[in-house]
């Protein structure tokens, strides 16, 4: 009899279920990826170790069923126009990877398990694939294991350690028993947190956190100890760790103190680690950074995810102070900083806008962490779960102190650094910050200057060679032309350098032979941030600090190819940025460039010119001439693509007679200009480009009318103007059709549909009975364009807070089959929806100056009727010239529809006649 073995049936490729802006946390660590792919300090280790009766069948079963509850477990991470974004997919093939270790001799298991715990932890993730969570069953003897667990920081926090180990406990017992596992209903996902963070940065009570944080950290200055060893030119994560469990009696002070006192722990601990960096540094403005966990909501706290937030501590040092007067100081530091917690870190760094440098982290190189341990131990009924200390996969910060809380006591630990601190450093450091808690928390009335520390003499022993000497070892080089040390705002410094014609070594290899050749003649000193390859030394980027060694002069490269290479970065630039012109020394950071748009830069750059560039590159050479001058040896002559401007369309370009220029909305224009009798020039214009995520600024609303006088001064240099815009896009046309009457420019029409006055808005908000009436309208509509087709019932339903924080919304798109439209749309949200909130936002903080000019207003059924409202929706006491209202049924353009773009076109083109004839 033939025997057939089991066909193996196909595992199902995972479906994309849901679609989700990051959060500021996620976009964080997804930066960390992107300036050094492959590292592994974003890293979550743990370590359970299992006693008792368990299974590794249903540990893996245990995993799967929290992957299937929690979509954060599911997820991963795409890119679009360089920007991320979440994807939660159906399932994820979970394996839980078993190692048996019962036959290793027992004097060498420690160090078996000790290698398998650390070459688990520092194994990347691949980020675009779903489930960034793996797990490993080390099998030491029967009934005991340990269990590792490694979890990417995009999908996991501190908080998260304790919601995994309750679930995986919970489950593990329940199959025990044979019972059900009692699991908190899940009323939000990940997902729903990201959208209401996405929608509480366009808040009106953002506001109030920009304005805190810009006036206590505007002109901080950098804080950092001094380091053992040269810090490389891109910042190292690796890491290793020194912790002391403190005695009873020192705990019991710790939570005395803190009591008698009347603060927290943590401000206790901010307080005693200020004092010793001071000590260590002499130092009085000292810079500490730390992570609340941002789960205000009860219904967070029951979720896999990442919630935390950096948020940074500046503490004035007064040495001769009283510690007791110091802690009074901290504690209300660390009280203010806590209520402005929702700053997120990302737009902070982007708002003060810090110099940047590839070595160091922005803003804080020191870190504080004061909690209690995550890791519970549990006993259940046939086994226990006992949290273990893991492995560090690396370090985010040059130091991290960290104060753990556990049932036996206080437990102190410093990661950092080994490739810029010594152990015994470290060691050092730790004696003196428990050494300050032993003694601050036996005598709070000691003086700061009296708190004894070992000065660190190793570190400041480092030959610190002077920046000029620098300039002259580098000039005896073979490759080296000439060369110049310019200072930056933290004292340290960055080289550029003018390679020698003779130089045949390629361009992108020499900046690495130049440090190379740096640590072999003088190794112990302090080296630069970077060096930057340049074709000459400009005379404006910032003081030599000698002046200027050359070896001869250096013909400017003034090629072809590297004008256009030039071309294709200041273009770039000014797109990014929006700036009109750029001085091609002026640094990137300076200009208000931030970490997301550096990214999109260099991948717009890789595009264009088919080079392989990182992140890092910009960081480098922060300056058109110095990018340039990298590109150049990278891009292949004929790398140069030309690239047109996504923002403008242009209908009968050729076409006479007054252009009809369009604030967004290209469908409504584009549909209108059809209907002419005549061809006319039409033209959309949009500050942003369509298929590009959009960067939210704090522009006010007329800045951002400035940025489209400029935008309508390039498609149409000179006037008369004519200009058209839909709802809040109405409100640019009013704006920029004002400022270029100001300016001395004609405007021959403009035309709006459906645009409230400000002031009108705001009465429709404090009158009760109009802002129900309004409620009511706004319903019906969307019910309404919902039947017609032009919305889906997600919609309509995305917009109720109840239905949406419930995920109903969802069952419902689902339920009407328009699943794939959801996700769409979902993506809309987070690039143009997001673009026109933040026009909303701006718009609700402006108050328009009187118009003079006249105004075509098309009035149709979505503007609220009747006479608790105003037929104008405001204007008329805005308007000083004449006011025209066009009352039509609908203007409609959607999905092959068109209503009353005839009728529309038809009154912009008697208008636009009539001036053209006053005209002739």
């Amino acid at each position: 009899m033939n025997q057939h073995s089991p066909i193996a049936r196909p595992v199902p490729l995972p479906s994309v279920v849901d679609r989700f802006p990051c959060t500021q946390s996620q976009q964080r660590f997804w930066l960390l990826e992107q300036m050094a792919p492959g590292n592994t300090s974003a890293n979550v280790a743990l370590c359970w170790e299992l006693r008792g009766s368990f299974q590794a069948e249903t540990i893996e079963k245990a995993f799967r069923q929290v992957i299937d509850r929690h979509e954060i477990l599911r997820t991963r991470f795409v890119e679009e126009d360089s920007v991320p974004l979440q994807e939660v997919v159906d399932h994820c093939d979970f394996k839980l990877s078993v190692v048996d270790l019962r036959t290793v001799p027992a004097d060498q298991l420690e160090k078996r398990v000790a290698s398998i715990s650390k070459e688990e932890a520092r194994i990347s993730f691949d980020l675009s694939r779903a489930c960034l969570l793996r797990a490993t069953l080390l099998q030491l003897a029967a009934g005991r294991a340990y269990l590792l667990i490694t979890v990417h920081h995009l999908c996991f926090d501190g908080m998260s350690i304790r919601v995994l180990g309750r679930e995986i406990g919970e489950i593990l017992d329940a199959a025990d028993n044979n019972r059900a596992a009692e699991l908190p209903e899940l009323a939000l996902q990940y997902g729903d947190f990201a959208l209401w963070e996405e929608a509480h940065r366009q808040s009106a009570d953002f506001e109030t956190e920009r304005s805190y944080w810009r006036d206590k950290l505007a002109d901080a200055p950098y804080f950092e100890l001094p380091t053992d060893k040269p810090r490389d030119l891109e910042r190292s994560h690796a890491g290793a760790a020194v912790s002391v469990l403190l005695s009873n009696d020192i705990s019991s002070r710790i939570d005395g103190l803190s009591r008698s006192e009347g603060v927290s722990v943590f401000s206790l601990s901010a307080a005693i680690l200020a004092a010793v960096l001071h000590r260590w540094t002499g130092k009085t403005d000292i810079a500490v950074g730390t992570q609340i966990a941002g789960r205000d909501e009860t219904e967070l706290e029951t979720l896999l995810g990442v919630f935390i937030n950096n948020i940074v501590l500046r503490f004035a040092i007064e040495p001769d102070a009283g510690f007791q007067a110091h802690l009074a100081a901290a504690n209300g530091i660390v009280r203010d900083a806590l209520v402005h917690q929702h700053m997120p870190f990302n737009t902070l760094v982007e708002m003060l806008n810090p110099p940047r440098d590839p070595a160091r982290t922005p803003l804080f190189s020191v870190n504080m962490i004061v909690q209690k341990a995550f890791m519970e131990d549990h006993r259940y009924k046939h086994f226990e779960m006992l949290g273990r200390p893991s492995s560090t996969p690396g370090a985010l910060f040059d130091l991290n102190f960290m104060m753990i809380g556990r049932p036996e006591g206080w437990r102190a630990t410093i990661e950092y650094n080994p490739d810029l601190f010594d152990a015994t450093t470290a060691d050092r450091l730790l004696a003196d910050w428990t050494g300050a808690i032993e003694t601050l928390t036996a005598n709070p009335a000691r003086s700061i200057a009296e708190l004894p520390v070992t000065f660190p003499a190793a570190a400041t022993a480092v030959d610190q060679l002077a920046p000029a000497a620098i300039e002259a070892l580098l000039l005896e080089h073979a490759a080296v032309a000439a060369v110049k040390a310019v200072d930056t705002s933290n004292g340290a410094y960055r080289l550029l350098v003018v390679p020698d014609p003779s130089c045949t070594q390629p361009l992108e290899t020499l900046p690495a032979t130049l440090l190379d050749h740096l640590s072999e003649i003088a190794p112990a000193l302090s080296r630069p941030i970077s060096i930057s390859l340049v074709m000459q030394l400009p005379a404006d980027v910032g003081e030599s600090l000698q002046d200027g060694p050359a070896k001869g002069e250096v013909e400017p490269a003034t090629n072809a190819h590297h004008d256009a290479l030039e071309a294709v970065v200041s273009e770039l630039w000014r797109d990014l940025l929006g700036l009109t012109d750029v001085d091609r020394t002026a640094n990137f950071f300076d200009l208000g460039g931030h970490s997301l748009l550096a990214v999109r830069l260099i991948a717009k750059l890789r595009e264009r010119l088919n080079v392989k560039l990182t992140t890092t590159a910009l960081y480098r050479a922060p300056t058109i001439e110095t990018l340039t001058a990298q590109l150049a040896a990278l891009a292949p002559i004929n790398a140069v693509i030309p690239e047109e401007d996504t923002r403008i369309h242009d209908i009968n370009p050729d076409a006479p007679g007054i252009p009809i220029i369009s604030i967004n909305n290209y469908s409504t224009i584009y549909a209108i200009s059809k209907h002419f009798s005549t061809p006319r020039r039409s033209i959309s214009v949009r500050l942003v480009d369509p298929d590009a995520p959009f960067e939210p600024d704090n522009k006010s609303f007329e800045q951002i009318a400035d940025a489209y006088v400029e935008l309508v001064k390039r498609v149409q240099p000179q006037g008369p103007y004519a200009l058209f815009g839909v709802c809040v896009h109405g409100n640019i046309a009013l704006e920029v059709a004002r400022r270029l009457i100001a300016g001395g420019d004609e405007v021959a029409g403009l035309f709006i549909k459906d645009v409230w006055a400000p002031a009108y808005s705001a009465h429709v908000r404090d009158n009760r009975k109009i802002r129900l009436l309004n409620k009511v309208h706004d319903g019906l509509l969307r019910l309404r364009r919902w039947r017609r087709g032009e919305l889906s019932m997600f919609d309509v339903l995305r917009y109720y807070p109840i239905i949406r924080s419930r995920r109903l919304f969802l069952a419902m798109e689902r339920f009407f089959g328009n699943t794939l439209e959801m996700e769409t749309r979902l993506l809309s949200t987070t690039s143009q929806g997001a673009f026109v909130s933040y026009l909303a936002a701006a718009r609700n903080r402006y108050m328009p100056e009187t118009y003079p000019g006249d105004v075509v207003m098309f009035k149709t059924n979505e503007s609220p009727a009747g006479r608790h409202f105003d037929i104008s929706l405001g204007w008329k006491a805005v308007v000083s010239g004449k006011f025209d209202i066009a009352e039509l049924e609908e203007i409609v353009v959607s999905r092959g529809v068109e209503i009353g773009t005839v009728e529309a076109a038809a009154r912009i083109e008697a208008t636009l006649t009539r001036a053209e004839g006053g005209r002739a």
